[in-house]
């Protein structure tokens, strides 16, 4: 018979299982007449038990393990009879097919024969640890530099892409800011890009330098987000170097002549209307010369054209070769050419220059075992003298070429008011 403190103790402990948030269940261990442990039965469990386990209390107290669970619980008879019959406590994971679950148990054993176990529910940190590892991993296999940022510009981490990039290691990285990363001619749009990327995000492009000094353009994607209570950004950079080459190419390509390379007659014509603004403002002058190469027509038809495309490639050059940085110079069509010369005082100014591109046709051109003494007619009209738009200068100068070819070819000639 129990004393009336034991049983005030039994019912104090039995509301504490009861109220406890883990899973409780008291088991007695079943074993044949060979000694060999061969299941175990349901003596005890908590209401935690019951709506973890998806059990009914009543329908399972004095069952066995086998009535109650799938064969799955086989896996853990060995566990629980060696803390029942050893008196060692035992701390483990196990995953439940049948309830998608994971648990983390500990088993005890308070005399010999029998064990407690106390079940938690893990599965949600299961799946935190398991979208933790996929971010981890996705993180450090990132073909993109991803890295972490705090609110005070300090870099937290960076990914494996990352440091290969800029050739830190990732103490060297993290001693460093996002703005030690970034080239000194972008600083002045760095509190806005951060401003934005914190609102509502920010795509936008920069210049970066790796440890060695190297500088490389970049896409930025930031945005801003709140882990642990701290402000963090993370930056997903992207090493556009390929892209912004890719980019010239095709610029380049729709603004040159593909044979000869010069500025095509779509470009030259923008070039042409920006350096008349530029004059208008300025109130500067400029010569537009218009030249075509003598007796080109019957090089081509006797020759070819081949020898026809590299007589225009090696006059191109050779010519392209006596100019200015700030020269413009185009293919206006078939064997035409315009040059822009900005910023004269007069026309012994163009002078010097036409003289100098006749002289570098002076020498004989072999094409397709062929020599070729090469020579151009050249008429030119000055801005504003001759014209106030292209229009009116290249007829201009048109007028003058024609007169060059009228005397023969190969010369100059001004246009005459």
């Amino acid at each position: 018979m129990k004393s009336k403190d034991n049983v005030f103790c039994d019912k104090n402990m039995n509301n504490w299982f009861s109220s406890m948030f883990e899973g409780y269940a008291f088991h007695e261990l079943i074993i044949d007449d060979s000694g060999k442990p061969i299941n175990y039965r349901y003596l005890d469990i908590n209401n935690a038990y019951e709506k973890m386990m998806g059990v009914n209390r009543a329908q399972v107290i004095g069952k066995t393990a086998t009535e109650i669970c799938d064969k799955e619980e086989d896996i853990l008879l060995e566990a629980y009879a060696y803390v029942a019959l050893q008196g060692k406590p035992l701390q483990f994971e196990s995953y439940s097919k049948k309830l998608n679950k994971y648990f983390r148990i500990s088993a005890y054993s308070p005399q010999e024969g029998r064990f407690i176990t106390f079940i938690t529910d893990i599965t949600d940190l299961k799946k935190a640890e398991d979208t933790f590892r996929m971010h981890h991993i996705l993180f450090e296999n990132a073909q993109d530099i991803i890295l972490y940022i705090n609110k005070s510009g300090d870099i937290i981490t960076a990914n494996r892409n990352a440091l290969q990039v800029y050739g830190y290691t990732l103490e060297e990285i993290k001693k460093l800011k996002i703005s030690d990363l970034r080239h000194y001619t972008t600083m002045d749009t760095f509190q806005d890009e951060m401003k934005k990327a914190d609102e509502n995000g920010v795509i936008f492009e920069s210049l970066h330098v790796k440890k060695d000094g190297t500088v490389f353009p970049v896409e930025v994607s930031v945005k801003g987000t709140l882990i642990n209570n701290e402000r963090i950004r993370m930056h997903i950079i992207r090493d556009i170097t390929q892209r912004k080459k890719s980019e010239e190419k095709i610029l380049y390509l729709a603004n040159h002549d593909i044979l000869t390379g010069v500025a095509n007659r779509g470009y030259l014509m923008k070039q042409i209307d920006n350096i008349i603004e530029q004059g208008n403002i300025a109130h500067e002058k400029f010569a537009l010369m218009l030249f075509d190469i003598d007796k080109f027509k019957p090089i081509n038809d006797i020759y070819g054209h081949n020898a026809g495309d590299q007589i225009l490639k090696t006059t191109s050059n050779a010519i392209r070769n006596t100019l200015r940085k700030n020269d413009v110079f185009g293919r206006y069509g078939g064997d035409e050419f315009v040059i822009v010369q900005p910023f004269i005082k007069d026309k012994e100014d163009v002078k010097v220059l036409v003289r100098r591109i006749m002289s570098s046709l002076k020498t004989p051109m072999n094409v397709s075992e062929n020599e070729f003494n090469i020579s151009i007619s050249l008429g030119i009209s000055i801005f504003p003298d001759d014209g106030k738009d292209k229009k009116e200068l290249l007829f201009c100068a048109d007028s003058a070429m024609y007169e060059v070819k009228r005397r023969g070819g190969n010369g100059f000639n001004f246009n005459k008011h």
